[in-house]
């Protein structure tokens, strides 16, 4: 987003821009464009744009694809296999790791994604500690349980900092060696819980 003088005001506007790499590792400038706001709508005006401007097909467009885009951008290059940006991957990621950890992961997440072979990604893969991401998926299947039997859950994990306080984790019998990942409070519901509508899941690929 960039600051522009529209009609005496300073307005900020959504800038896209479309860098491609060719097949000759040389990278191009497809196009440069300017709107009053940031959409799925206007992504698929620019990959037309690309089209008529002599780009036949895309092999590995990297960016966060939003459900909406993703539709969109298959309509006009259906042969294209999506990846999401490294900065997207890394963030989605850290939405299941703590806060206290978040930044040693977030550093390791990217020697993995940047990895330049498949087999340097494996090593790093195997070195990748994954003992708090296990315990969140515990955290997960245990809150699917308590539902399954009628019990409500919820994570609090603003705590989880001061449950990590030698007097506290002292106080509750934590061993020291010891760190909490998350809380997890459950508690029989008041009422009737009403059940919440999901979307239907979004199919990129299918092979049987």
């Amino acid at each position: 987003h960039a600051k522009e003088r529209d009609s005496g005001t300073v307005r900020v506007k959504a800038v896209y821009l479309a860098l491609g790499v060719n097949l000759n590792g040389d990278k191009e400038l497809l196009g440069l464009w300017v709107a009053q706001t940031e959409g799925a709508k206007f992504w698929l005006q620019g990959r037309h744009r690309t089209q008529n401007g002599g780009v036949q097909d895309t092999s590995l467009p990297a960016w966060m694809a939003s459900r909406a885009f993703l539709r969109r951008f298959a309509s006009v290059f259906p042969k294209t296999a999506v990846q999401l940006c490294i900065v997207h991957r890394v963030r989605y990621s850290l939405n299941f790791v703590g806060w206290k950890l978040r930044k040693t992961v977030a550093t390791d997440l990217c020697t993995i994604y940047t990895a330049a072979t498949v087999e340097d990604t494996e090593i790093r893969l195997a070195e990748f500690d994954f003992v708090e991401a296990d315990c969140w998926l515990t955290a997960e299947n245990l809150m699917l349980a308590a539902c399954a039997i009628g019990l409500g859950s919820c994570v609090i994990g603003s705590c989880v900092a001061a449950l990590n306080l030698t007097g506290v984790k002292a106080e509750l019998g934590i061993p020291a060696e010891f760190s909490v990942v998350t809380l997890i409070i459950v508690g029989v519901p008041s009422g009737e819980t009403a059940a919440t509508s999901r979307k239907e899941p979004l199919i990129l690929a299918w092979k049987q």
